[in-house]
């Protein structure tokens, strides 16, 4: 699982706080919370400690461009877009190869992707973001707009229960 809050007016204080709160309502059994934490973007992946993934699988930090990739899920045309970018697929992780992709095609690299996954990526130097699901619609991403902060989860119940705490929720 993926969550994050990002500050449009930069205020990463608030943008930690703001982690935190969510951290406490987006738990699994089993599973560690690694924070991610950069310029304006605050975010966590949920690792389980029964399988073998690593923060590398679910982030992609190019500090050059200025963008942070961050997703849950899996490219399944990997050789294919590896090939149309000019990279080696071998070491390359999906975050990275989501990346390399928005680079070369801008949001439109979507159309590209097939797989089963659910990303962010955040450019810091315009202050903007992108939100992406499979085609499918078969990995979930929620998301919410409050003030100067976007929030988002692949967990929708937890992320309603994180933002709306005691209100009842209309499944």
């Amino acid at each position: 699982m993926i969550y994050a809050c990002i500050r449009f007016d930069r205020k990463l204080s608030l943008s930690q706080q703001a982690l935190l709160n969510m951290s406490k309502t987006l738990t699994w059994d089993g599973c560690i919370s690694k924070p991610i934490t950069w310029k304006g973007f605050s975010g966590a992946v949920l690792l389980s400690g029964d399988l073998p993934c690593q923060e590398s699988d679910h982030v992609w930090l190019d500090e050059q461009n200025g963008i942070l990739v961050m997703m849950d899920g899996t490219v399944f045309n990997r050789e294919e877009l590896c090939g149309e970018l000019s990279v080696s697929g071998q070491e390359l992780k999906d975050p990275k190869l989501v990346c390399l992709a928005f680079l070369r095609w801008g949001p439109s690299f979507a159309e590209r992707l097939n797989g089963d996954f659910a990303a962010c990526i955040y450019r810091e130097k315009e202050n903007q973001v992108f939100l992406f699901r499979d085609h499918l619609g078969i990995r979930p991403l929620a998301f919410s707009y409050k003030g100067q902060a976007l929030y988002l989860s692949t967990d929708m119940m937890g992320l309603c229960k994180a933002l709306f705490p005691g209100e009842k929720i209309d499944a």
